[in-house]
């Protein structure tokens, strides 16, 4: 027997580790925002799935998009992605944040429709996709 072949790592599973890692970095809400290159991106809205209209920021122009949707818990919001968004921004792909449905910013501006129902989160996610496919995404990552 010879020695155990190495399996590289996925990019996706790669990118969970860095998103995580980044995510607990914390963020700024004192950033302008005028455009997706800007450090908070441009704002944008789009609708799930089922038609809540959602708020959200784009941050670059790239041809492979990723979608950051944030966690349940009420104190979540799309800020928590600012930072990694600008940074695969500066890297070439399009980021996009959104405050999932019955959530606002912590400054109780920019707030998604709809109630705050967690278990139906997954229709935010399916029109996310669907949304930066129309501003010219070839390729999704969730």
């Amino acid at each position: 027997m010879g020695r155990p072949r190495l399996r590289r790592p996925s990019f996706a599973g790669l990118f969970a580790i860095c998103a995580l890692v980044l995510s607990a970095c914390g963020t700024s809400s004192t950033d302008d925002a005028r455009g997706p290159s800007s450090p908070r991106g441009e704002a944008v809205t789009f609708d799930a799935s089922d038609g809540v209209k959602l708020v959200g920021r784009i941050f670059g122009d790239g041809e492979v998009a990723i979608v950051l949707a944030h966690m349940g818990r009420s104190e979540d919001t799309q800020a928590d992605w600012y930072r990694l968004a600008r940074v695969l921004a500066k890297r070439g792909y399009t980021a996009l944040t959104y405050n999932r449905r019955g959530i606002c910013s912590r400054t109780g501006r920019e707030c998604s429709g709809g109630p705050d129902d967690y278990a139906a989160s997954w229709k935010d996610v399916v029109g996310a996709s669907d949304f930066v496919r129309t501003r010219g995404a070839t390729d999704v990552v969730l």
